[in-house]
């Protein structure tokens, strides 16, 4: 993904997609127990935009990470929130 792309001015990675221009956008979230120092949680939530002439060919966001339960354990998560397909950009 990374090869002959480039960021713009916001962050975004705009890269060659298959087909038409792929942009991608990471946004990383945590949190740091102030008590201890040791980190809560972290989330990094991931969008992946194709578009084709002014439609979209797909657009899908992900996001991956870990909380600290109760109990002290960590539960790691990977999930997609959404994915569409082929739409008119308006």
């Amino acid at each position: 993904m990374m090869r002959n792309g480039r960021f713009d001015d916001t962050g975004n990675f705009i890269t060659t997609g298959f087909p038409g221009q792929l942009k991608a956008n990471m946004v990383f979230s945590d949190e740091v127990n102030e008590d201890t120092g040791v980190t809560d949680w972290f989330n990094k939530r991931e969008r992946f935009r194709d578009t084709l002439f002014g439609y979209t060919c797909w657009d899908m966001v992900i996001n991956f990470g870990f909380r600290t339960l109760e109990d002290g354990t960590r539960e790691c998560y990977h999930y997609g929130q959404y994915q569409t397909r082929a739409r008119r950009n308006i």
